[in-house]
């Protein structure tokens, strides 16, 4: 990064009736370097791999409808057991229902976690055998 003439970010989001969305980003306000006079543009990938650019620029960069589905049901699970369960468990769950990828959604978990329930966070964290990370909701 510290070494480039121009960095651009591709942000992507897939679409629930196939195909990916993508938009390129050029501000240097997002983190984009660039020497140039560059704007960014978004384009969409068909399930056939064909390209469709848009006339506008989308903006991906909003938590997505599925980030948001898989929160509510990491809530409504953790409700239904009742006790901390390992990360791994809730993750799987959650996969199981929504059909998100696993590293998204333990990213997502514990980008909304914090150990022990400090802080301003949706779910709190604790060790348990072998360091396994136990998840649950914490009291509001």
């Amino acid at each position: 990064m510290n070494d480039t003439d121009e960095l651009f970010f591709l942000e992507h989001r897939p679409r629930p009736d196939g195909g990916t969305d993508c938009t390129v980003i050029t501000d240097p306000s997002k983190g984009a370097k660039a020497r140039g006079l560059f704007e960014s543009w978004s384009f969409h990938i068909t399930p056939e791999r064909e390209i469709q650019i848009y006339d506008k620029v989308l903006d991906l960069s909003k938590k997505d409808e599925r980030s948001e589905e898989a929160l509510r049901v990491a809530r409504r699970t953790l409700r239904e057991v009742e006790k901390p369960i390992p990360i791994t468990h809730l993750v799987r769950l959650i996969n199981e229902e929504t059909g998100i990828g696993r590293n998204k959604l333990h990213k997502l978990i514990m980008d909304n976690a914090s150990l022990n329930g400090q802080g301003d966070t949706i779910f709190a964290y604790s060790y348990g055998e072998k360091n396994a990370r136990l998840i649950t909701i914490r009291d509001n």
